[in-house]
């Protein structure tokens, strides 16, 4: 990676962390809400540090029953960039624009059977 880069699993959240767990060296697994009305998101944040960071990149991977459902959004200074809907056992790229943004926000609304978010790998980049 040419300029600055950094993991998220190198940041403390700023809210949310018991949201997430590390896994292996740089991956992050978000677990589900039950996915009934009242419990259906997770979230965590981080203040992303003054370094010119430009980018977000991470490939989504959610887990759970077959042809359930996870929403992914992304949101850099409450401005939402991304929030693709992937099927469990399906995996998505994404970079997404942080260009000038101070706070980043990880969210995932689950559907009743889905189990988690696995966020491989997720770099901010310069």
């Amino acid at each position: 990676m040419s300029g600055p880069h950094r993991f998220l699993t190198e940041l403390v959240p700023s809210s949310g962390g018991s949201a997430v767990q590390r896994s292996g060296s740089h991956s992050l697994i978000m677990k589900c809400g039950t996915g009934e009305s009242d419990d259906r998101d997770r979230e965590v944040s981080y203040d992303i540090p003054p370094t010119g960071y430009r980018t977000l990149t991470a490939i989504l991977r959610p887990t759970g029953r077959r042809e359930t459902r996870v929403q992914v959004s992304v949101l850099a200074d409450g401005v939402l960039r991304t929030n693709p809907v992937l099927t469990a056992g399906t995996s998505r790229s994404v970079a997404v624009d942080v260009d000038g943004a101070g706070h980043l926000i990880l969210r995932i609304t689950c559907d009743v059977g889905a189990t988690s978010t696995t966020f491989v790998d997720p770099v901010l980049t310069g």
